[in-house]
């Protein structure tokens, strides 16, 4: 066999066992516009586009800092860029709160983890909380959460249960040094541990394979820029950045289920999102460029395989929103000049 066709063999061999999210995009990503007409939204100033959410209605929430800094004022966004302004009410009890997080379930009750000092009689102690409130931003329950867990994201679930994921300070007596130790698991709504994700009811299998649904290796990784995410299908989906993209997928009850190797757009680039539904997932990409228009990439997926359905390369600069019935996106678009919010939805066929 000559020298040329065994390095060609070599080639094809090396190309065909690659990693499948290392490979470059098998398909043309297609064009994807939004109409001229979009509503206009009537935001307050510095509501963040950051991380709007959506109830299972398709209506957005922003959300931006109280005045106080203590906790969070709603903007509730109809499709038709309609607004209604919702502020949580105050937990009895409660002096100053620092907010962690805040989430909206499918019905639209208002969830937070916020750090309580008392009203006056305990005012120099603090404690970490679960709150919940309803649609309207009336005062619902709150559970303490019996240990010092910083979040960095949360996820009401229909059981009444919720996902957190974040670090537990721990401090030994006596000694200056803190120590962080990353955590993600199902939470019941008393804001007991129930399980940690891909972790046994019994205790923690190190399973060194890749598809194993480790419960360190989940939660380290969600500190790194992961994204979790409710499937209308009941499951968790978590979205973990390394150098591949990787989604696990998880039972309500914290269960590993499945992971998925997805095929990105970029060498040199990150997954930014992650959405589910009717059996698809969603992913937004930016990677680098030769020309900036083609820096942002949405791919769609099969949810149960990971298998890439169709590439998308917007032609317009926004946020994702709501992600309904597969193919409904309905996006945030922010006007570079005189910073006006847009709202606006377009097919994914």
């Amino acid at each position: 066999m000559s020298l040329y066709l065994r390095v060609c063999l070599i080639t094809a061999l090396l190309l065909q066992f690659a990693p499948v999210g290392l490979a470059q995009l098998t398909v043309i990503p297609t064009p994807l516009s939004i109409p001229d007409n979009l509503s206009m939204v009537q935001t307050p100033p510095f509501a963040t586009l950051a991380d709007p959410q959506c109830d299972s209605d398709g209506t957005v929430y922003l959300r931006q800092e109280a005045a106080d800094d203590s906790s969070w004022e709603l903007t509730k966004v109809s499709p038709d860029g309609e607004t209604q302004q919702t502020s949580l009410s105050a937990v009895p009890g409660f002096g100053d709160t620092h907010s962690f997080v805040m989430a909206v379930s499918g019905g639209g009750s208002v969830h937070e983890i916020v750090r309580a000092w008392g009203d006056g009689r305990d005012g120099n102690d603090s404690s970490i909380y679960y709150l919940q409130f309803d649609a309207d931003g009336s005062f619902r329950s709150r559970q303490h959460l019996g240990q010092e867990f910083i979040p960095a994201s949360l996820v009401p679930l229909p059981t009444g249960n919720f996902f957190a994921a974040g670090v537990v300070v721990k401090k030994e007596p006596g000694m200056e040094d803190v120590e962080e130790v990353p955590l993600a698991g199902i939470f019941d709504s008393e804001a007991r541990l129930l399980r940690e994700l891909g972790k046994s009811s019994a205790k923690l299998h190190r399973i060194s394979t890749s598809n194993s649904g480790d419960a360190a290796d989940t939660a380290d990784a969600l500190q790194q820029g992961g994204t979790p995410r409710l499937g209308d299908d009941g499951d968790l989906y978590v979205l973990l950045n390394s150098s591949t993209t990787k989604v696990r997928v998880f039972r309500q009850s914290g269960e590993f289920r499945r992971e998925m190797l997805l095929q990105q757009p970029f060498q040199e680039g990150l997954a930014t999102g992650l959405w589910v539904s009717s059996g698809r997932m969603l992913v937004s990409y930016e990677g680098e460029a030769d020309d900036p228009k083609d820096a942002v990439t949405y791919i769609l997926y099969d949810a149960n395989t990971g298998e890439l359905i169709r590439a998308y390369r917007p032609q317009f600069t926004g946020t994702i929103a709501c992600f309904q019935d597969g193919q409904n996106l309905t996006v945030l678009v922010k006007e570079k000049r005189s910073g006006t919010v847009k709202i606006g939805s377009v097919q994914l066929q």
